[in-house]
């Protein structure tokens, strides 16, 4: 019977010992911190969790004091709990969850979440708690209010910089919004400085709750003599009170004490002014206030900026619209679907309609056909491709006015974005009187041209005329012969004796020459037909070359059309130098022949000219690129840096009165362009000088 009691008790004990080690297990690997003290405060129960939340390992905390793991103004509030504990048995915090702060060995703050129990060991109560850090979850919890309230008080203020306000009366409601704010202690109390940049002072602008004295002291003071004005200079926020700025003492409140923030305002670097805010004296910045402070003085910055330049732009608008009216040229300002927007004077005075007749009506009504009708396909092809080749450049076009009458026009057009639409804006100028004299210099510099040279045409057809007369005058002399000799072989011929009469005749022939005659008289004629065709392809290339100013845009030869100018200018060159030509087999280039054939006899009466004695030119004609490139070089005496810089520059020339106007060159260099080409020249001194004209296949429209 002892035996199997022993055996029972046994049993008892060591299912005991199990259970207590299973709850042992349970405790240590729980993820909650697990607590547990005495009724004197020792702690006698301290889990893994616990370690892990509060940096104590369990010898270090095994008997000691709970308060180890509490702030300092806890340990009042605990003591007199468990003393009104031990007298009455009463605690108020059993079977409740609460949120208390505790301390880490380290020193930092932990909120934690805490349930107590209490139960007893034997006749000993044991208090233990379970804990969960809910330090980030609560941190969380208040950073989304703070950046709520932060998120709310900055677009309030953005909100008032968009109203259509004096800035006075924006700073004054965004001075109330900042002052209105909650999470930080700022007192109600505060102003808003800007700086006077000409007096170096700061302008109080706006306040509130400010006394007297300080607005009276603070009004206009010197930027070196104040808080504010030190966080001008060094460009950084200030929290310190008067006293500590032995400078400014003179101008403290006379209110409670205080500390001042002194938050300047800068933009683009740029400093406009200084918020300044009363704080109480104990205040302690964050991070978190310091970056919002930091935003509300960007908005105000930017607010302070907009409003400055609202009225930079009101004042710069204004001194356009004058300037815009009081242009020559004509304005016109278009949306995508080609309707005038704007317009300004000019426009009347050019195309004779008023600024009502133009507003709201499509611009199609200033062109003729064929553009009218092509307009609304141009935009709208550049809308959707984004290309476009008259997009910032100046184009020639015709206008048409509104009593009908057409007129060439000079356009530059421009584009920009506003509120997310497309405006083009086009500066027009009347050309007519800058046409006409355009052609009449293109007139006189052709009759220049021609005066140079008419006396080596003459030159030129009186050779093939000379020997035509002399050819001529020979072939009647064999006439005459021929004739003669006809007669007398007539007479001859009526003796009745044949032998006697073909002896005669035989001497006769031989004597007149007759035989030479005959053969001579097939090449005089072939040299006098040449002669008259030289005669011929002189005149017709004069011909082509003063029609000169006819626009035939048509396909040409380009080594066709040098030929040409260089059997104009021949004796121009036949008795200084020698030509050498090297032309590509090049397809036909669409041009203004007649134009061109200017732009080549220009070049090569230079390059004669630039030849003292004798020399040699050459000319070479090649593809590249889609562009067809000619180049004519001579080593004649070359040019200067500074006299290349200005040869295409009109009437200025090195040449004798007598022999140029200062115009070729120019003209020749507006001709390329109008084929959208490029002429280039390079030259050096005593070695001579290479033009090089390139046109493009494909021309841009114009």
């Amino acid at each position: 019977m002892d035996n199997q009691e022993e055996i029972e008790k046994r049993f008892v004990i060591e299912s005991l010992q199990a259970q207590e080690d299973f709850f042992s297990s349970i405790v240590q690997n729980a993820k909650e911190a697990i607590i547990s003290i005495n009724a004197q405060g020792n702690i006698i129960l301290w889990n893994k969790a616990a370690e892990l939340m509060f940096g104590y390992s369990y010898d270090e905390v095994i008997g000691k004091q709970i308060t180890i793991i509490m702030p300092q103004e806890s340990h009042m509030p605990y003591s007199h709990a468990m003393k009104h504990f031990s007298v009455t048995g009463e605690a108020k915090l059993i079977g409740k969850t609460v949120e208390v702060t505790a301390i880490r060995k380290d020193g930092r703050e932990l909120i934690v979440e805490m349930f107590i129990s209490l139960w007893s060991k034997g006749e000993a109560p044991i208090f233990t708690a379970i804990l969960n850090d809910i330090t980030k979850r609560k941190n969380e919890e208040e950073d989304f209010i703070v950046f709520t309230q932060f998120r709310q008080t900055l677009n309030s203020l953005l909100h008032i910089a968009l109203y259509n306000i004096s800035l006075e009366e924006q700073l004054k409601q965004a001075l109330d919004e900042i002052l209105s704010i909650k999470w930080i202690k700022i007192e109600v109390k505060g102003g808003i400085f800007l700086i006077d940049p000409q007096t170096n002072t700061l302008e109080l602008k706006v306040h509130k709750n400010l006394s007297p004295l300080v607005i009276e002291m603070c009004n206009k003071v010197s930027i070196d003599e104040c808080l504010c004005g030190l966080a001008i200079s060094t460009r950084s926020i200030i929290l310190s009170s008067c006293a500590e700025y032995t400078q400014n003492a003179r101008i403290c409140d006379d209110t409670s004490p205080h500390l001042h923030y002194s938050i300047p305002i800068i933009t683009k670097d740029i400093l406009l002014g200084v918020l300044m805010l009363y704080v109480p004296e104990t205040h302690k910045s964050s991070h978190r206030e310091m970056e919002f402070i930091e935003n509300v003085a960007s908005i105000l910055a930017g607010m302070i900026d907009h409003k400055k330049a609202e009225e930079a732009l009101k004042e710069s608008e204004d001194q356009l619209h004058a300037i815009i009216d009081t242009a020559t040229e004509a304005i016109i300002t278009i949306n995508e679907e080609g309707i005038i927007k704007a317009c300004n004077k000019a426009c009347e005075v050019i195309f004779g309609y008023n600024t009502n007749e133009l507003l709201g009506h499509s611009v199609n009504m200033l062109m003729p056909e064929p553009y009218k009708s092509a307009h609304d396909g141009y935009i709208q092809r550049y809308i959707q491709s984004g290309r476009s080749r008259v997009i910032g450049s100046n184009i020639e076009l015709i206008g048409l006015k509104k009593s009908g009458v057409i007129f060439p026009i000079d356009i530059a057009l421009s584009e920009v974005s506003f509120n997310y639409k497309r405006l083009f804006t086009a500066l027009i100028r009347d050309i007519s009187e800058r046409k006409n004299t355009e052609k009449m210099l293109l007139q006189s510099e052709k009759m220049a041209s021609i005066g140079q040279l008419a006396a080596g045409v003459a030159h030129e057809i009186n050779n093939p005329m000379g020997f035509i007369s002399s050819n001529i005058k020979t072939l009647g002399k064999y006439v005459d012969k021929i004739v003669g000799f006809i007669e007398i072989q007539t007479e001859i011929l009526k003796n009745i004796d044949a032998k006697e009469a073909i002896d005669s005749i035989n001497a006769q022939r031989k004597k007149l020459k007759v035989d030479y005659v005959v053969n001579d008289m097939k090449h005089l004629i072939e040299e006098s037909l040449d002669g008259a065709d030289r005669v011929k392809k002189i005149v017709m290339d004069l011909k082509s070359f003063s029609r000169i100013d006819r626009a035939e845009y048509i396909e040409a030869n380009i080594g066709e059309l040098i030929d040409s100018a260089l059997n104009i200018i021949w004796n121009e060159l036949k008795y200084k130098c020698t030509v050498q030509k090297e032309y590509a087999a090049i397809a036909p280039l669409k041009c203004y022949p007649q134009q061109l054939s200017q732009v080549f006899i220009n070049i090569l009466v230079n390059a004669a000219h630039a030849i003292k004695e004798r020399g040699e030119i050459e000319i070479k004609t090649w593809e590249a690129n889609n562009n067809v490139l000619v180049s004519i070089k001579d080593n004649g005496s070359g040019m200067s840096e500074e006299i290349k810089d200005k040869i295409f520059e009109p009437f200025f020339t090195t040449k004798d009165v007598e022999k140029g106007t200062g115009l070729g060159l120019s003209i020749a260099f507006d001709i390329i362009k109008k084929h959208n080409g490029i002429i280039q020249v390079e030259s050096e001194l005593q070695k001579g000088t290479t033009f090089t004209v390139s046109l493009p296949r494909e021309r841009r429209q114009k």
